[in-house]
């Protein structure tokens, strides 16, 4: 952010809201003021995810098996199982979105008067690759900038072109790049400051470090010739002075 100055100011963006994906895996618990009237709702597996013990308010949550998946996936048509209210469809929804759609469907089906959703994708990673940390990240609270993603890879190498950092993102079907540059402050403004479930963060290396890898290609194969040639000067000068 070298052509951000001190003192200056700029509006802020807020983080847009996440999309539902094929692939997704969602984490979604039903409560209510009677927590019996939640557990039908809160079965994974055949297993209920919720100890209404725990808590008054039944938000208390149980360990599942870790035989049994966990959350509800978004399958290939974009589609979840949920208990009772059976198939739906939930691909290209906001998390927001996704929760209201399943609070209605509970009051007006007369299940639940009252019902409080909470919806979070168990399976959001960032993968970085390139000049930095490389790794898969798993981001718990489906929230996450360039700028943190970068930080917790533990920065750019000395050869990361940070002009110029890559992310690769995937949605409705399609790829997408963009290129984002570090130095300036419009990185707050770019799309892919804010990242997606599944992003790919990849940071380029410099053309010197190309340049220097190549030399030193060159220089495995040249090196024995050039130390061949300097032997034989030494000894042809050697022979040289002793014919004198």
């Amino acid at each position: 952010m070298q052509d951000f100055k001190p003192g200056e100011q700029f509006a802020v963006n807020d983080a847009p809201e996440l999309k539902v994906h094929v692939g997704d895996r969602l984490d979604i618990a039903v409560t209510c003021k009677n927590p019996q009237l939640a557990i039908p709702f809160n079965v994974v597996g055949g297993i209920v995810n919720m100890d209404i013990n725990s808590a008054d308010d039944g938000s208390g949550r149980s360990s599942i098996s870790s035989e049994t998946p966990r959350g509800y996936l978004v399958d290939a048509t974009g589609n979840i199982e949920f208990p009772v209210l059976g198939t739906l469809h939930i691909v290209g929804m906001t998390l927001n979105e996704v929760k209201n759609h399943i609070a209605r469907l509970l009051v007006e089906k007369n299940y639940i008067r009252e019902p409080i959703v909470k919806v979070n994708i168990i399976n959001f990673k960032i993968t970085m690759l390139g000049e930095i940390g490389v790794g898969v990240m798993p981001i718990e609270d489906n929230q996450i900038n360039l700028l943190q993603a970068i930080a917790m890879a533990g920065g750019t190498r000395t050869y990361g072109k940070i002009d110029e950092v890559r992310v690769i993102r995937t949605a409705n079907g399609y790829r997408e790049m963009y290129s984002v540059n570090l130095k300036s402050k419009e990185l707050y403004n770019s799309p892919a400051f804010y990242l997606q479930q599944d992003d790919i963060v990849y940071v380029m290396p410099k053309a010197t470090k190309l340049e220097g890898g190549a030399f030193q290609a060159v220089w495995q194969y040249v090196s024995p010739v050039v130390s061949a040639v300097s032997t034989l000067s030494v000894v042809y000068i050697w022979i040289k002075e002793f014919l004198k």
